[in-house]
């Protein structure tokens, strides 16, 4: 039955994308573009209408457009986020329930799906029980309930319960990564073009201004100077994420804030650590969230600490390789390319990266890689200071307020002989309700 599995996959050719997933951010962090980063493009679009005449796209004003090579799209999105792929997923489930055929891209920045998505999360799965109710038959990322729920109000040396302001019941423990990765395999599923390695560089607009599409950086051009790419499309979508510099744009050069008086966004800085602890402390789906300590009162913020599912952990060539479940046999895969692969060599990023050897595939026992994952069993946490960027006090340093936090009796003891996994770091967008009132808006927009 192994043998016929591991046939089966060796056949598909999204083999490698699909043991792939089964990774986390792992150490080292990234890994080879799934698109080659050498083609630069730009994406266009014309007047969007399910009904539209043939020939009524429009032209750029861009010159440079011209020189480019084209493809089209119906939809192109901006950001392969959880907002860019859940845009991308429904549209691909309205076009089989109306019986039209739209061809939809989700153009993305970092090197892989998921690749920026760092946080820690407690996730309310009513959304995606709308957007894809089989998620609970499949294997989504989304398997530790959360089963105790703290708020602590801290001061130095001591912490207070505070009756909880969060509903955490029914909600779930996840790597947010791990679920945009799933995510993109199902946009994709749906026939959704995912081009990761893109990054969004510039605005088309045509000679009445009305944006038709935009372009892509230039990784790469040809021995002449001249461009490789060009998209189109009919319809744009920004899920850029905070502050996204074409979203901004857009806001700015519409007045759609000063059109309906909007606030401006408030941003936050979030640090967050992944640690492996001993065993007798992990609790998963334990949820902490702090508020006061180490910052002072004139200071909003405050941290968090998640106790994940148990992990996994294999040393390959000396280095470790962090796997997270539920993707028990994609995991092993992957692990099992690893081991096998005798030449493997780095990339052209500099990072370690493995070939499939699929002429061993056949003769290698999976139960022993299992019983080998399961030797090297790990206990992880995910903890995390987010800090509001309005601080006044020039000195503050967030990512030493961090290494305060860490220290607190509170949090000490839960991570001493614990080493650190992964680190990261990222801008959150605080605005909340003050700021919805750009939606109305944008959406007339």
């Amino acid at each position: 039955m192994q043998r016929f599995i591991l046939s089966s996959l060796k056949s598909n050719p999204n083999f490698r994308n699909l043991i792939r997933i089964g990774l986390s951010n792992s150490i080292p962090k990234f890994t080879k573009p799934q698109t080659p980063l050498s083609i630069s493009r730009f994406f266009s679009s014309s007047n969007f209408s399910i009904n539209q005449n043939e020939g009524s796209s429009r032209s750029f004003s861009n010159e440079e457009a011209k020189k480019r090579e084209t493809m089209s799209y119906d939809v192109v999105i901006v950001g392969a986020g959880p907002a860019g792929l859940s845009a991308a997923i429904r549209l691909k489930q309205l076009c089989r329930e109306k019986n039209v055929d739209l061809s939809v891209c989700v153009v993305e920045k970092g090197a892989e799906v998921g690749s920026h998505i760092i946080s820690g999360n407690v996730f309310e799965p009513r959304a995606l029980d709308e957007l894809l109710p089989e998620w609970r038959q499949e294997e989504a990322p989304i398997h530790v309930p959360v089963t105790s729920d703290k708020f602590l109000l801290l001061t130095k040396s001591h912490a207070f319960s505070l009756p909880s302001p969060f509903n955490n019941k029914g909600n779930y423990v996840i790597s947010l990564n791990q679920l945009v990765r799933w995510m993109g395999i199902k946009a994709e599923e749906l026939g959704v073009e995912v081009y990761p390695g893109f990054a969004a560089s510039e605005i088309l607009h045509d000679t009445n201004h009305n944006i038709v599409g935009i372009a892509t950086n230039d990784m790469g051009v040809a021995k002449d100077g001249s461009k490789r790419g060009h998209f189109e499309r009919r319809i744009t979508l920004f899920g850029e994420g905070c502050r996204g510099s074409l979203s901004e744009k857009i806001i700015r050069d519409y007045k759609l804030r000063e059109e309906v008086q909007a606030q401006h966004q408030t941003y936050a800085l979030g640090i967050k650590e992944v640690w492996e602890i001993e065993e007798s402390k992990h609790k998963p789906g334990t949820v902490l969230h702090t508020l006061g300590w180490p910052l002072d009162s004139k200071t909003y913020g405050g941290s968090f600490l998640y106790h994940m599912k148990d992990g996994q952990v294999i040393r390959v060539s000396g280095k470790e390789i962090l796997c997270i479940p539920p993707y028990s046999f994609v995991m092993v895969m992957e692990i099992l390319c690893l081991l096998l692969d005798e030449k493997a060599e780095n990339n052209v990023l500099g990072f370690y990266e493995a070939e499939l050897s699929s002429n061993y595939l056949d003769d290698y026992n999976v139960a022993d890689i299992y019983e080998k994952l399961r030797q090297h069993s790990t206990h992880v946490v995910s903890i995390g200071l987010v800090v509001a960027l309005n601080y006044h006090n020039p000195f503050l340093n967030p990512y030493e307020e961090f290494q305060k936090l860490k220290h607190h009796p509170a949090i000490r003891p839960l991570l001493e002989g614990g080493t650190v996994l992964e680190y990261g770091a990222r801008t959150l967008n605080e605005g909340g309700f003050q700021v919805d009132d750009l939606i109305t808006p944008i959406l007339d927009f």
